[in-house]
């Protein structure tokens, strides 16, 4: 009798999996696209918003319904979070699911568990499953016990793709449609489909939080187009390369998980105040976590990494610097982690320019390798991304007496094909100062 009812109990488990649809419906997996690029919108009973991600080699599709109340009201998953696989993927995929679970664990204070495929677990968790179909997930937690995630072979081979489908599970739209969008990206509407939702703005976002065009959330430059051309322009030039990597969270897409599910983490107050943007760990609280590009338990120092180096300029000293292996003429490595802090003397400012040959990795004109220059006031804030072939022809000029470059090639580009690859030639650059009359009205793009 007993086996008789841990077999009932296992198939009403299994039944979970797969929905009924009733005549009339129209199952997820029946949909047939007209075309590369197309939107489909189907009515979805399982309490939440869908959004399907057709990898970029492929084209792209998304699908969402909206649920009950407001866009912004999603439901957050209580802590830790459980997740299986449905045993489609292989030994490798699921390493690759894995990482990425584990990069939002390294970052913010979310927790994943694993349950066994063959574990009876009645409560909400996650289903990895590997349909033919794209990347997709569910915005927030949802009513569906499991709640699926797909992620077919094609997502798997960018580890990016897959952080960003669990960024939904946790509540992230994409950026591009936070409400404050409009102070950096404009929508060029005349080259989008019929699926102009997709870049209608609606998330607002806890204050403090600033809108990052390199967020792993971002749609790319084209994302969407009808005809190959741009659907989404940065108001500044100089950012348009920073639209659509997929090669890990930007500083704002850890901000935003930490502020809504970690809040109230720590208690009391840090002994020092976190300096160049960084705010307290909610993983250790008597610390700050800080902006790419800075360390220390406040955030004081500059994190210089292997080849990078600190800096002070002085009117009758240029100061050059390269990428690991350029004069050699060798490929720089895959994870090479870089960066150069300047500084000037009072009345001076600081004034970058490339030089040289310069190749970076990009892929379909996003840069998931790149050299960033920031040279606003503030430090932390996201600065201009360069990649790919061509040397970028600008002067940069600080807005004050510092300016931080990062060289960052923290994607592993051989695991992924369509890539441009610019044979990793690297760059070179010189910094100068220049007396504080300069503008950065002169600019180039």
């Amino acid at each position: 009798m007993n086996t008789s009812i841990n077999i009932l109990l296992l198939l009403l488990q299994l039944f979970r999996y797969f929905p009924v649809f009733s005549q009339g419906q129209r199952s997820d997996e029946s949909l047939v696209l007209s075309s590369i690029n197309d939107t489909v919108s189907t009515e979805d009973e399982m309490g939440g918003i869908r959004i399907l991600e057709r990898p970029k080699s492929r084209g792209m599709f998304r699908r969402r319904r909206r649920s009950a109340g407001s866009r912004n009201s999603v439901r957050l998953w209580k802590m830790p979070i459980h997740f299986r696989f449905d045993g489609g993927h292989k030994l490798e995929q699921k390493q690759v699911i894995r990482r990425a679970l584990e990069h939002w664990m390294d970052n913010t204070c979310v927790r994943f568990k694993e349950i066994s495929s063959a574990e009876f677990y009645d409560d909400h968790h996650m289903l990895f499953t590997s349909q033919s179909q794209g990347c997709f997930s569910y915005t927030g937690m949802v009513k569906a016990i499991p709640q699926r995630v797909n992620l077919d072979d094609e997502c798997l081979k960018i580890f990016g793709k897959s952080v960003h489908e669990i960024g939904h599970v946790l509540g992230l739209w994409h950026e591009q449609q936070r409400l404050d969008r409009d102070d950096s990206v404009e929508i060029v509407e005349e080259n989008i489909r019929k699926f102009r939702h997709q870049f209608r703005k609606h998330w607002k976002v806890p204050e403090g939080i600033p809108y990052e065009l390199g967020s792993i959330m971002h749609y790319s430059a084209k994302d969407g187009s009808v005809n190959g051309e741009l659907t989404l322009r940065a108001k500044d030039p100089l950012y348009q390369g920073n639209m659509g990597q997929r090669t890990g969270l930007s500083f704002a897409d850890a901000l935003y998980v930490n502020t809504v599910y970690c809040k109230d983490v720590c208690t009391g107050r840090l002994e020092r105040q976190c300096a160049n943007g960084g705010y307290r760990d909610p993983k250790y609280c008597t610390r700050c976590r800080c902006p790419d590009g800075f360390s220390g338990d406040f955030c004081q120092d500059v994190a210089v990494g292997g080849c990078g180096a600190i800096y002070d300029v002085t009117v009758d000293r240029n100061v050059t610097i390269q990428s690991p292996g350029y004069d050699d003429r060798k490929p720089y490595n895959h994870l090479t982690t870089c960066t150069w802090w300047f500084k000037s003397a009072i009345g001076y400012r600081l004034q970058f320019r490339f030089v040289d040959e310069f190749g970076i990795y990009c892929f379909e004109q996003s840069c998931y390798h790149w050299v960033e220059v920031r040279f606003r006031k503030n430090p932390a804030i996201e600065g201009p991304r360069f990649c790919c072939d061509s040397r970028p022809d600008v002067l940069l000029t600080s807005e004050n007496q510092q300016m931080l470059v990062l060289f960052r090639s923290n994607w592993d580009a051989t695991v992924s094909d369509g890539g441009q690859r610019g044979d990793l030639r690297g760059f070179r650059a010189v910094v100068t100062a220049v007396p504080d009359v300069v503008k950065n009205d002169d600019l180039k793009h």
